[in-house]
């Protein structure tokens, strides 16, 4: 049976082995609370940095590291179950924003709110800023929100700036 998204359950599991079941008073009440994951808007896809695919991600960039992507959405590809791959391009109506934050070292250094574009540019001069030590690996984090709800965040692989 399928429940309301956005509520509280109160639920008690009673196990039942070969000796019976557990009566349910002796079960333990636990809480679960159901959540709207049909409304969060889809992550970003086709991430690139400096335009190279994620199968051609570098482990060192020289200077500006710019991210770019593609924005989907869980409206206009519902529509007649559309299937779209993640390398993909795409050229659909973002859903709400992006927040994207910069990792040197898996440490946030850095946090870029409210975007609707479709791709960032992090300095060097940023990053020197962020952490004076080029050596540290660099990471973005992709945030999608749409209102109260969130999205899957995604992070991206490892790279150095120098």
């Amino acid at each position: 049976m399928g429940y309301p998204p956005d509520l509280t359950l109160k639920v008690k599991l009673c196990p039942r082995n070969s000796q019976g079941a557990l009566p349910l008073a002796s079960a333990a009440e636990m809480s679960l609370t159901t959540a709207s994951r049909t409304l969060a808007p889809y992550p970003p896809g086709d991430v690139k940095l400096n335009n190279l695919a994620y199968a051609s991600w570098p482990a060192t960039t020289t200077g500006d590291a710019t991210l770019s992507w593609s924005h989907r959405s869980r409206i206009e590809q519902g529509v007649g179950g559309q299937l779209v791959a993640q390398d993909a391009a795409g050229n659909y109506t973002i859903e709400g924003t992006l927040t994207i934050e910069v990792l040197i070292d898996g440490v946030i250094k850095r946090t870029f709110p409210g975007l609707t574009g479709s791709s960032l540019a992090y300095t060097l001069a940023q990053r020197t800023a962020d952490d004076a030590d080029l050596g540290k690996p660099v990471q973005f984090r992709i945030t999608p929100v749409n209102g109260s709800y969130s999205g899957t965040v995604r992070t991206t692989p490892c790279f150095v700036m120098s």
